[in-house]
């Protein structure tokens, strides 16, 4: 376990600074995402302002939706493989493949095209409520010297917590346990936008890119996602 969690340590890292090391190219993110919203105008799916204002205007998710955020975000998926570990080996090892090819592939994403956030373009107003003095609206000049800020498509939060809902639905036939994994990444598409770090058309991104990351798996190891559960011993016959 000591080595799992070492090794999904390494990966985020080495993930964190070729995420970070392009250039932020903050005139071509704004003018994509411009695009984007004029776009997303176009197919009234431009929710980003209306839930951004929400949360703002309520005291409670500006508590709940940060520690959803930094907490389930990050936490979450190594709860997820932990569990995967101790109760069903061979689905770990499936699982983890298609988490790190998933991971892997956004960086395709964030250097292919550049986006800036919904807080981060001009015009619309909009403030990350994850930040201490969200109230006050967004500094674009604090956040963007942290990391690399334009890397907003796809979304990562989404695609990991449906990776999580995907492992856990595979792996357990508990419907309740199933109905909470769903509700998972429905909780963070909500989170995503309402906080103006997201579009909503970078949740849907999300979703194919899952699916090559499930495809990548299967090419490298052969593995189905739902296979025969061969982690418990069979049972003995009676006589």
């Amino acid at each position: 376990m000591l080595l799992e969690l070492l090794l999904i340590q390494v990966c985020h890292g080495i993930h964190s600074f070729v995420r970070n090391a392009p250039p932020n190219r903050s005139a071509a993110a704004v003018g994509n995402a411009e695009q984007l919203h004029r776009l997303e105008r176009l197919l009234h799916l431009d929710v980003e302002g209306a839930l951004n204002g929400w949360v703002l205007g309520h005291a409670w998710p500006l508590d709940l939706m940060p520690d959803h955020y930094r907490v389930m975000h990050f936490g979450l998926p190594v709860v997820v493989l932990a569990w995967l570990h101790r109760t069903r080996p061979a689905r770990h090892r499936t699982g983890r493949t298609v988490l790190f090819a998933t991971t892997g592939l956004t960086l395709a994403g964030y250097g292919g095209l550049p986006l800036a956030p919904p807080r981060l373009t001009p015009g619309l107003g909009l403030s990350d409520t994850l930040a201490p003095a969200a109230a006050l609206g967004p500094d674009p000049g604090a956040l963007t010297a942290l990391s690399n800020q334009y890397a907003a498509m796809p979304s990562l939060p989404i695609a990991w917590s449906l990776w999580c809902a995907l492992a856990v639905v595979t792996a357990t036939r508990n419907r309740w346990v199933r109905v909470l994994a769903v509700l998972y990444p429905s909780a963070t598409l909500l989170v995503v936008p309402s906080t103006a770090n997201h579009w909503l058309l970078d949740a849907v991104a999300a979703v194919p890119l899952l699916a090559v990351g499930c495809l990548v798996q299967y090419a490298l190891t052969g593995r189905r996602l739902r296979c025969p559960d061969r982690d418990r011993p069979a049972l003995a016959r009676p006589g």
